[in-house]
């Protein structure tokens, strides 16, 4: 199987920050992907080649990848900002889980961390409504909601280790 097609595209490509200049990013490339190749050394290949440049233009195939990665970067900030805004009313709270699944393999999961519903509960009206603005209410709720899935959670992992275990 072509290695490159586990990855995301997020993994092929990334934007980083230029350290030299505040806020310019670099398209970063994953030259060891198999569908990233250097147009001279692969003419026979069946693949159509997709060049970065075509002169000193950008192909379509690198503005979609610039397109993906600043998409992304634009996601990165909204969630970070959103974790800030959530943190900063002190609703999050470390935890860690020992899970034991139907066939007896415990996982032990570590440094994770999740929404304290007490302190959610008690938060002001104002902090409520500073959430509510931001668009974190919804996320929050989501969240909450989630944390009653960890028996199917554990039901479903249990199922894939037993599943896994008849094909071996």
């Amino acid at each position: 199987m072509d290695r490159a097609a586990l990855h995301p595209p997020y993994v092929r490509f990334i934007l980083a920050e230029d350290p030299t200049s505040a806020g310019r990013l670099t398209l970063c490339v994953e030259r060891a992907s198999d569908r990233v190749v250097d147009q001279l050394l692969a003419p026979s290949r069946d693949d159509k080649i997709l060049p970065f440049f075509t002169g000193n233009e950008p192909t379509e195939a690198t503005k979609q990848a610039l397109a993906f990665c600043n998409q992304f970067q634009i996601d990165f900030r909204a969630t970070r900002e959103m974790v800030e805004k959530i943190d900063a009313h002190g609703l999050f709270s470390p935890r860690q889980s020992k899970v034991t699944l139907e066939g007896g393999e415990v996982l032990n999961l570590t440094d994770f961390q999740v929404i304290d519903e007490p302190a959610f509960n008690r938060l002001s009206d104002e902090a409520f409504l500073d959430l509510r603005k931001s668009g974190a209410l919804g996320l929050l709720y989501c969240h909450l909601a989630s944390t009653n899935s960890w028996t199917s959670l554990v039901h479903q992992a249990s199922l894939r280790k037993a599943a896994g275990a008849k094909s071996a």
